[in-house]
């Protein structure tokens, strides 16, 4: 149910020996949030990152009751990887 949905989101951002970033812990709590809009911008920000740690939270915010925040999740992944592998490397390096 809901309650599901909304702690796997909180999982799915900690990729085995891999923390999550302060900004995914904030972005995956706004997604459990009861107004639609804060989840799309949610998504919208897990998208922008370009992290692949992120990808579980966006296809998991597949299933949000919302249809507006279900076609933002789809257009963030579908975004998300487009990325060139060369890119999100960097973008994890320190």
């Amino acid at each position: 149910g809901s309650a599901a949905l909304a702690q796997a989101p909180r999982q799915a951002l900690r990729p085995t020996g891999s923390p999550a970033t302060p900004a995914q812990t904030a972005l995956s709590a706004a997604l459990a949030n009861p107004d639609a809009s804060v989840r799309i911008e949610a998504i919208e920000r897990l998208g922008d990152l370009a992290d692949p740690a992120n990808l579980a939270a966006l296809q998991l915010a597949l299933a949000d009751p919302a249809e507006a925040v279900r076609a933002v999740a789809q257009q963030a992944l579908a975004q998300a990887r487009k990325v060139p592998p060369a890119v999100k490397r960097a973008q994890r390096a320190p």
